[in-house]
């Protein structure tokens, strides 16, 4: 189990607007940490773990990713729900079904995960290559990113 345990350290990119965080993630991809390797001992983050997940893609050399869960619009996790999940239901349940995910609030300092994404993906997956679908349209990220297929991987 050990011998395929890997750690990585979070690489930040101080950003309050989106082109500061388009020339953050230039800066980077020109200095080679976001060129896909078969090791590697960071991962960028920006605003959420989502951002991760993308720069993590990028870094493993993925072609297509679809991005499921990612409302964006409510703050609820899929563990809230009662009837699967009865002992974690109430486990930081906001106090609302309408709050906007915390992740997406518009603050002076940080952009908004939906738009980290879009920088990410016009900056980084498109020019290297990958598609990035969503799997539903009640996404945040919908309509700029398209919907993901029933064939997109025959």
């Amino acid at each position: 189990f050990r011998r395929n345990m890997y750690a990585a350290y979070n690489l930040r990119v101080a950003a309050r607007t989106e082109e500061e965080l388009a020339q953050g993630l230039r800066y980077l991809a020109a200095r080679g940490w976001l060129q896909p390797e078969p090791r590697f001992s960071a991962l960028l983050k920006y605003a959420a773990s989502l951002t991760t997940m993308l720069i993590f893609a990028l870094k493993l050399g993925y072609r297509r990713g679809v991005l499921c869960g990612t409302d964006l619009r409510r703050s609820d996790y899929f563990y809230h729900d009662a009837a699967r999940y009865p002992v974690w239901a109430n486990f930081n349940r906001p106090t609302s079904d309408t709050t906007v995910h915390a992740t997406e609030l518009d603050f002076a300092w940080h952009v908004p995960v939906s738009r980290a994404v879009h920088v990410i993906n016009r900056e980084l997956l498109k020019p290297a290559g990958i598609a990035l679908y969503i799997e539903n349209t009640n996404s945040a990220l919908y309509p700029a990113l398209p919907i993901a297929g029933p064939d997109l991987f025959t």
